[in-house]
């Protein structure tokens, strides 16, 4: 899923400097931006990039919270929430999971565990 939105964002990108190299995109109206196929497929793309966005987020509802008995279980919980966690939105939170994930890994290589 990851990958994909990363697909979607270059996509998007992409589309974003074409529109604003060759139509003044930002000059334009909403109109007139409706009018061009390109700006219907820059909305297709933002479409699909706030579905899968949506759903990635709605994935960590269904994390388990507690119940691991492996210190491999948590950090592979830790590194999804790292993945869901905008680092942009909370750099506090990002870093200090990223740092306990990494301290997780380590331990259980210390303990015998695969990380």
């Amino acid at each position: 899923m990851d990958r994909q939105i990363e697909r979607l964002l270059l996509r998007w990108g992409d589309i974003e400097g074409w529109l604003f190299e060759t139509h003044d995109w930002h000059r334009l109206s909403e109109a007139e931006q409706a009018a061009l196929p390109a700006g219907q497929a820059l909305r297709d793309v933002d479409a699909q990039l706030k579905r899968l966005c949506a759903e990635r987020d709605g994935l960590l509802d269904k994390l388990p919270r507690s119940g691991a008995d492996m210190l491999e279980a948590v950090a592979a919980r830790l590194a999804v929430v790292e993945r869901l966690l905008y680092r942009d939105d909370h750099p506090e939170a990002y870093d200090m999971i990223l740092g306990s994930r990494r301290d997780l890994t380590r331990l259980a290589a210390r303990s015998g565990e695969r990380p």
